[in-house]
């Protein structure tokens, strides 16, 4: 206090005794030596000159500034350690680094951490420890001193150190995030102190590497992967700053989560992802593998008996009391699924302090956070507190009178006895109970959203918070690719009531957002809703008028308290949240948010970004609901807004992505993911149109960007060589299956030296047709094409690959057009091996394959009007096309090709009976049915093959017209586009 010094505390003897004041910064000494000299004394540092800087009293230099100005004074909890004997920072920085590993827990290294549930025999994980610790659970376990209780744990050691850690569970439904994390913590502490006990001769310990099962998601009800590595991590940095503070010599640099099975070790890697980027780092820092780390003996797939994701449905009913229809009655909790049926009277007595509680809770926007566990420990059953209510997500199915009730605000206490609301652990969703729906709206289509803040001259106090909150809104809606309408009102202007009607039915809109007063009267619903004007409301029965609902209504109606309960007959804010949700649900409005009392300004727009940037990002309703209610509770803990939001809809439900907008990719974490993005871009590249076909390639460009470089190996490089081919962008398919080639490993194929092949001879004639390409370079392609095409029949004869050699000749006669034999050398290859496919297909099958059939019959037609010397059967190759027509009818499942053949088919007839010219006009209305659902790929290969039968006839006088008519035909096909 400048007044004099005082000593530090004694006890410790490891160091020598340091002194530490405290005065005014325009007391200090004027000679910076001296008082740079005192603070690096202090600071534990080697005494050194320390630069100056004007005070702020009087503006002379003074002694506790950087060479940039900056003040270099203590921070307040550097002057706490070293008032304790600490150093001007933490002599460590704590760090840990935590990664999820796919693989058998029998092969990591470090302690390892597993759970027990009270009374269940020890297996799993458990059986594998005890395994390596030759029986020491099961001896524990006989002695009856094995932990089963929620809140138990114990540390098990091997001759080398140790080796093992166990914690309580409790009974089934016991175990809540905050108990894992606490039970992590206790567990940890005691293994430090048995580490520390077991160091000799004062050496310091090497730093330990935890190696931890998901506890608790193998459990009847099973937590979700995300809360459980969320504790364990919470849990151990929990212990690393208890450590911290005791100054102990043991620490904690390396948590290892290990998943035996791939998809909860992806889901685990993704959690830890997410977990890694809302982390503070008060604690010390948290560094995440952001990558699935390859362990051995993981097993694909996951565990039968495992369901992630899925919501336990909880019926809460409130019945009225007899004598007061307006007050609750009583409650009645079902778990649905499950035997217990648990029901709660509410007497006179307990009405009157739910009440009061309630309406606490609601109005004090700083309430004691007791409050949130009361309210807990009064309404849920006793019985449905020991069955996991709290450690599952939650669907609560409500009726009206239930729906009043502030549920998402229920806490219990975790075993370190600190509050732990249910909405913030896990999800906590609303769907409504009623008979009564709409049946005459349909959907939203497109993506239009409407925004509305605060509209003006409504007679109300202006929300300054609600526009900004719009504003906001409507820029992240726009940047996601969504066309908005934003009516924000300014005190200004006019009154904005026939805007935001005509602006209500102009478009259709899949997200409407009103952040404004709110207004609800029980006895008239007209005047129930979202204050737009003097006296005049939006409500359901305005939005029950559009023609189609919108996806998602988010109502911030309550800012400032715009609702006051001044008496008991006064109607509780969270009315209106209820009231107008259930309007909005019968009248088919899939997802509600609603605020259901006043909430804090800056709380609410954090609640409402996140909110959005979780949908807009691909995420569940029940996932984003989740996390911006955990945002807000990390946040604006200290409000009460955290628990004010009702969100009503089903939990899978997403929203559909925005064309053009910017949503963020979820990061691949695995190569299995790889693997099943390529094969989903590979079944939506089939018979993509033109507009999705360019998305499409951008879609694999960002993947391919987000890939590691290493997981692109040659099963990876031949996926993606496919997805290129099917988008017709050749070049790229060929140097993806060159890569593969190159990168031969036992994860190659043969089919991908079958498809370079293709591509090589497709990418030729695409070169040939550029003309600024050189051909030379094309040539070349086709060359090695062939080459691949005759390895290939070498190494075995298959109707594919003798098509394949066919469609190798049929390019190059494309591209040797300008030489006469060769042209026709080439026609005469492509014939004799689409006839060799033929001939095999039906040895082998029995049947005729419509494809080289039909090419068969064309090529052969074309090489006779050139040479009419070559053979030509013109009833057989009539029969040859019906066949071919009849075979692609009988195709189950039809793609283009066979849904092409009957044009194909007509063509053929055609050119064959010479009437082209009569029937072009039959022949292109076929080619258009293909057309309506096609890809500009697949069109492309047609007009090739017309390109084909024209340049064979350009020098065959006696089939000029046949020519002509296929160039108006040509012509007519190119100049198709989709409606």
């Amino acid at each position: 206090n400048g007044d004099g010094f005082a000593p530090r505390p004694s006890g410790r003897t490891d160091r020598p005794a340091t002194w530490f004041a405290l005065v005014p910064h325009a007391d200090l000494p004027s000679d910076p030596d001296t008082v740079s000299a005192v603070l690096d004394l202090l600071a534990g540092r080697p005494p050194g000159k320390l630069l100056t800087a004007p005070t702020a009293r009087s503006g002379a230099a003074g002694p506790l500034a950087d060479p940039r100005g900056r003040l270099v004074l203590p921070t307040a909890a550097e002057l706490v350690r070293l008032a304790w004997g600490g150093g001007r920072s933490a002599t460590r920085r704590r760090v840990l680094k935590v990664g999820v590993v796919h693989g058998d827990l029998r092969w990591e290294g470090g302690a390892v951490l597993v759970g027990h549930q009270d009374g269940t025999p020890i297996s799993g994980a458990e059986k594998a420890l005890d395994a390596h610790l030759g029986g020491a659970l099961e001896r524990r376990a006989a002695y009856r001193q094995y932990p089963g209780r929620l809140g138990t744990c114990e540390v098990f050691a091997s001759s080398d150190g140790p080796a093992g850690m166990v914690i309580g569970l409790g009974d089934a439904g016991d175990l809540t995030p905050g108990a894992l994390t606490a039970g992590v913590t206790q567990a940890v502490l005691r293994l430090a102190a048995v580490r520390e006990d077991r160091t000799t001769g004062g050496a310091a310990p090497e730093p330990l590497s935890i190696s931890a099962v998901l506890v608790g998601t193998a459990l009847v009800p099973p937590m979700p992967v995300e809360n459980s590595l969320t504790s364990i991590v919470t849990g151990v940095r929990q212990a690393n700053r208890r450590l911290d503070d005791l100054r102990s010599r043991v620490v904690v640099d390396e948590l290892k989560i290990v998943e035996l099975y791939e998809e909860r070790a992806i889901q685990a890697t993704k959690a830890a992802v997410r977990l890694a980027q809302s982390l503070d780092v008060t604690g010390g820092e948290v560094v995440v593998e952001r990558r699935m780390l390859s362990g051995f003996d993981g097993k694909p797939g996951e565990p039968s008996a495992y369901r992630e994701g899925v919501w336990r449905t909880v019926r809460i009913v409130a019945e009225e009391s007899e004598g007061d229809g307006n007050r609750l009655g009583a409650l009645s909790f079902t778990s649905i699924g499950r035997s217990a049926r648990a029901e709660q009277r509410v007497n006179t007595a307990q009405r009157k302090l739910l009440d009061a509680l309630v309406t606490e809770a609601m109005t004090d926007h700083h309430p004691d956070e007791q409050l949130y566990n009361t309210l807990y420990e009064l309404l849920v059953p006793n019985s449905l507190k020991g069955q996991g209510y709290g450690s599952e997500n939650l669907l609560l199915l409500i009726d009206e009178e239930a729906g009043a009730l502030p549920l998402e605000m229920l806490a219990s206490r975790s075993h370190d006895l600190d509050v732990q609301p249910l909405a913030v652990e896990v999800g906590v969703i609303r769907r409504l109970e009623t008979r009564t729906f709409a049946e005459t709206t349909r959907p939203s289509s497109g993506h239009a959203a409407l925004v509305i803040g605060d509209p003006a001259r409504t007679g109300l106090p202006g929300l300054p918070a609600a526009r900004e909150e719009a504003r906001q809104v409507a820029g992240l809606l726009r940047s996601k690719g969504y066309d908005v309408t934003s009516i924000i009102g300014d005190t200004d202007d006019d009154d904005d009531v026939v805007p935001i009607l005509n602006a209500l039915f102009r478009h259709e809109y899949r997200i409407v957002h009103v952040a404004g007063h709110g207004h609800f009267d029980p006895a008239d619903r007209s005047r129930s809703g979202v204050v737009i004007g003097d006296g005049v409301y939006l409500g359901a029965l305005e939005i029950a008028k559009m023609r189609t609902t919108p996806d998602v209504v988010f109502l911030n109606c309550c800012h400032l308290g715009a609702m006051r309960m001044k008496d008991r007959d006064t109607p509780r804010a969270d009315q209106l949240a209820s009231s107008i949700s259930r309007q909005l649900i019968e009248n088919g409005v899939r997802a509600v948010v609603a605020a259901g009392w006043a909430v804090d300004d800056q709380a609410a727009f954090r609640f409402a970004k996140t909110m959005y940037g979780e949908l807009l990002d691909g995420n569940e309703l029940g996932s984003a609901s989740l996390h911006a209610r955990k945002a807000v509770w990390e946040h604006h803990r200290s409000t009460n807004t955290w628990g004010a939001y009702q969100v009503y809809g089903p939990p899978a439900f997403r929203l559909d992505p925005a064309a053009g907008g910017t949503s963020r990719r979820e990061e691949l974490v695995a190569p299995r993911e790889l693997a099943d993005e390529l094969e989903s871009l590979r079944r939506r590249a089939e018979d993509a149109p033109d507009s999705v076909a360019t998305a499409l390639a951008k879609e694999l460009e960002v993947l391919l960007e987000a890939t590691p470089p290493e997981w692109l190996r040659g099963q990876e490089l031949s996926a993606v060589g496919d997805v290129w081919a099917l988008l017709a962008r050749y070049e790229n398919a060929v140097a993806c299956y060159e890569a593969a080639q190159d990168d031969w490993d036992s994860s190659g194929s043969v089919r991908s030296f079958e498809q370079l092949l293709n591509v090589r001879a497709k990418w030729a004639v695409e070169r040939i047709q550029r003309p600024d390409d050189p051909g030379p370079e094309a040539a070349e392609l086709l060359r090695l094409a062939a080459e691949s095409a005759d390895l290939l029949l070498r190494m075995g004869k298959t109707p594919e690959r003798h098509a394949l050699r066919a469609s190798v000749a049929r390019r190059r006669a494309l591209c040797v057009a300008s030489d006469p034999n060769l042209l026709t050398a080439a026609l005469v290859d492509a014939r004799d091996a689409y006839q060799a496919a033929v001939d095999l297909h039906r040895e082998r099958k029995g049947t005729i394959h419509f494809y080289p059939a039909l090419n068969v019959v064309v090529l052969g037609w074309l090489v006779r009007q050139r040479d009419p010397g070559q053979p030509f059967a013109e009833e057989e190759a009539r029969k040859l096309v019906d066949a071919s027509a009849a075979a692609a009818r009988a195709v189950r499942r039809p793609d283009f090709w066979s849904r092409v053949t009957p044009a194909d088919a007509k063509l053929a007839a055609a050119l064959i009976s010479g009437d082209l010219a009569r029937d072009g006009n039959l022949v292109a209305d076929e080619y258009f049915r293909a057309f309506a659902r096609s890809s500009l790929r697949a069109r492309a290969a047609v007009l090739e093959h017309l390109d084909l039968a024209l340049c064979a006839l350009d020098d065959v006088v006696s089939a000029a017209a046949t020519a002509e008519a296929l160039r108006g035909l040509r012509s007519r096909l190119a100049s198709w586009s989709p409606q």
